[in-house]
């Protein structure tokens, strides 16, 4: 008598949040934004917000260091749905978004999105900071 013993082995996967970095300064949107520091191939900061939003899942966080974030994709930032975390690295007083007074910061379309200390200048407010076009 041949006896067939099966074995099932279960593979449990935990997913984990990822951490993307941003950095005006040093970043470039040609890295994948998972190195705080280039690593000198494709692992470094994001240079934009934006961008790094754009490889974010949910509840990942978006580190965003010191600096001043102006331009076409640090404004109207767009979370796509994505409920992720954006917050600067070192507190309200070294980062900002400058909307230039020509646009809104953020735009929360659908999810709810946590922000953390990131002020902005040149805007009239919340409602020159963010817009907000469904329930959240």
């Amino acid at each position: 008598m041949i006896r067939t013993i099966v074995l099932f082995v279960a593979v449990v996967s935990v997913a984990t949040a990822d951490t993307i970095y941003v950095n005006d300064a040093m970043g470039n949107d040609a890295w994948d934004g998972r190195c705080e520091v280039w690593d000198g191939g494709t692992c470094g900061p994001k240079k934009t917000i934006q961008r790094a939003i754009f490889v974010v899942s949910n509840g990942d966080e978006i580190i965003v260091a010191d600096g001043a974030y102006t331009g076409e994709w640090n404004q109207n930032i767009d979370f796509g749905g994505r409920a992720s975390i954006v917050r600067s690295a070192n507190g309200l007083e070294g980062c900002v978004i400058n909307c230039e007074g020509i646009a809104r910061a953020f735009q929360f379309k659908s999810t709810a999105t946590i922000r953390q200390g990131a002020s902005r200048p040149g805007t009239a407010g919340i409602k020159g900071a963010t817009s907000l076009s469904s329930h959240i």
